[in-house]
Parts: C-alpha cells; structure tokens; sequence
C-alpha cells in the first residue's frame, strides 16, 4: 500500500484561518486527509477541533531588530539590511497523523 502524505503550509495567520474554514468547507480531515501548518501563533489556532502546528517566530526581537535598522537608516543613512532569525517548530494535532 502506498501513503501519500499532503500538507498545506499558510505564511501568515489570516491565510490559515481562511484555509482552515475552506478545508473544513470541503468535509476534508485534519490531519487524517490533509495536514496544516501556519506561520506565527495565534489563539484562533487553539480554537479549531486540530490545534495547528506552527512556526514561532521570536516577535519581540524582530521588532527590536526591526526598529534598529529602521533608525539606522534614517539617521546614518545606511542601507536597509537584513536580519535572520531562529525560529521554532511548534507541532500539534494538525500535521500529526495517528
């Protein structure tokens, strides 16, 4: 017999919600049929019947991060920059199959 395992990856909470309500629309089951996972957490994804599996990003350094380059670029007239950040892997109900 062959598995074949299909997931759906959201990059923001809002295209979660949506994908989760169109899934559920369909009858399809979380994650016996289709696994999900989203970008960033919220307490929406508690609330469906699968908690979803997440990455984590580290919020309040981004926006740290994200105001320094901010100011810098004002103020020294430097480049806009980049930054990277480690992030984790929060895995529920959503995308573990039973």
């Amino acid at each position: 017999m062959r598995i074949l395992w299909i997931a759906i990856f959201a990059t923001t909470n809002l295209l979660t919600i949506c994908a989760l309500k169109y899934i559920n629309s369909l009858g399809i089951k979380i994650p016996d049929q289709l696994a999900v996972v989203g970008f960033d957490e919220t307490d929406a994804f508690d609330l469906f019947y699968a908690p979803v599996t997440y990455i984590k990003q580290p919020m309040t350094d981004l926006g740290r991060k994200s105001v320094r380059i901010l100011l810098d670029a004002i103020e020294k007239n430097e480049a806009v920059q980049s930054a990277v950040f480690e992030t984790e892997l929060v895995v529920r109900k959503s995308s573990v199959i039973s």
